[in-house]
C-alpha cells in the first residue's frame, strides 16, 4: 500500500490529519476532484471522481466518508477559497468551516455577519459567528419568506375573484345595453376585466429567502439569542466562582466590596430581564384571552 500510486494524494494527506483539517481535506476536494463549478443541473463528472477519492482515503486511511459529505466539503472548498476567508475576517468575525458550510455561499455569509454582528457574543475577546445562528437565521429568514408568499398569493386571490365579479357585471350591463354607446362602454369594461384576470392568473413568485439588505435579526432569533446569553452568563459565573475558590491569597476588602458590587448589579439586570419575560407572558395571556 505505501508503493501505491495516489490519484488523490493530496485528499489522503488531508484526512490523515483527522477533524483538525477540514478546510485542508476542503481544497484538496477542490483541487483534486475538479475545480470548476457545475452548471444547475448538469454533471459534471464529479460524482464518480467522489467515489474513487472515497476508495482512496477508505483504503489508505482507514476512513470511510459519505459522498454527501465529501460533495459538501468541495462545495465549501470552491465557494469560500482562502482570499474570500481573508475578507470575512477582516469583518472581525470568526468564522468556522462548519459555519461556512452551513451558510452554503459567501454572499449569504456576509449577509448573516452583517445581520447578526452586533448581537454575537465574544470569546476571548473575539466576536465569534457560530453554526447553530446561521442555521436558525436562515431557517427565519425563510419563514419570513414563505409567509410574505402565502400573503401575495392571497392577494392574487382576492384579486383575480374581483376581476372575475368585474368581468360578470360588465357582461350583464352588455347584455341589457339599450343603446351602442351603452353596448361599447360594457364590451370595453369586459375586454379590460379579461385582461386583468390574464394578468393576476400569473402566481406570483416566491422572493429570495435571504433578504437583501438584512438590518436585523429576525423575531425568531431572539429566544435563541437569549438562550445564548444566559449560558454565557452561566459560564461567566462558574468561571468567577472557580477563581475565588483558587484563590490562594487572601483578598482585601476594597477588592471583595467592588466584587460584591458587580455581581449585585449583574443579578438586578437580570431581575428586570426575568421581570419583562413575565410581562410578556402576561400580554401573551391577555391576547389568548381577547382573541
Amino acid at each position: 500500500m505505501k508503493h501505491m500510486a495516489l490519484q488523490f494524494p493530496q485528499c489522503v494527506a488531508a484526512a490523515t490529519k483527522g477533524d483538525t483539517s477540514t478546510w485542508e481535506l476542503a481544497y484538496a476536494l477542490a483541487k483534486e476532484v475538479g475545480e470548476e463549478k457545475s452548471a444547475a443541473g448538469k454533471h459534471d463528472g464529479s460524482v464518480k471522481e467522489l467515489e474513487a477519492c472515497r476508495a482512496e482515503i477508505l483504503a489508505v486511511v482507514g476512513v470511510d466518508y459519505e459522498i454527501p459529505t465529501l460533495r459538501q466539503f468541495r462545495y465549501v472548498g470552491l465557494n469560500f477559497p482562502k482570499d474570500v476567508r481573508a475578507q470575512i475576517a477582516a469583518t472581525g468575525v470568526k468564522v468556522a468551516f462548519h459555519t461556512c458550510r452551513s451558510a452554503g455561499d459567501p454572499e449569504t455569509l456576509f449577509k448573516l455577519i452583517k445581520a447578526l454582528k452586533p448581537k454575537l457574543p465574544k470569546r476571548h475577546g473575539v466576536t465569534v459567528l457560530s453554526q447553530i445562528p446561521v442555521i436558525k437565521t436562515i431557517a427565519a429568514w425563510k419563514m419570513q419568506a414563505d409567509r410574505l408568499h402565502e400573503r401575495a398569493i392571497e392577494k392574487q386571490r382576492e384579486q383575480l375573484e374581483r376581476a372575475k365579479q368585474a368581468k360578470l357585471e360588465a357582461e350583464a350591463r352588455a347584455r341589457k345595453a339599450k343603446t351602442d354607446a351603452e353596448r361599447k362602454r360594457a364590451e370595453a369594461a369586459v375586454a379590460k376585466a379579461v385582461e386583468q384576470i390574464d394578468e393576476v392568473k400569473v402566481a406570483p413568485k416566491r422572493n429570495d429567502t435571504i433578504p437583501s439588505e438584512p438590518d436585523q435579526m429576525p423575531a425568531v432569533m431572539v429566544p435563541f439569542d437569549i438562550e445564548g446569553r444566559c449560558n454565557d452568563a452561566q459560564e461567566d459565573a462558574e468561571y468567577v466562582i472557580e477563581l475565588l475558590k483558587n484563590s490562594k491569597q487572601q483578598l482585601d476588602s476594597e477588592s471583595l466590596v467592588g466584587i460584591e458590587k458587580a455581581i449585585n448589579k449583574t443579578v438586578a439586570l437580570w431581575q428586570k430581564a426575568a421581570d419583562l419575560v413575565e410581562r410578556q407572558q402576561g400580554n401573551v395571556v391577555r391576547l389568548t384571552r381577547r382573541g
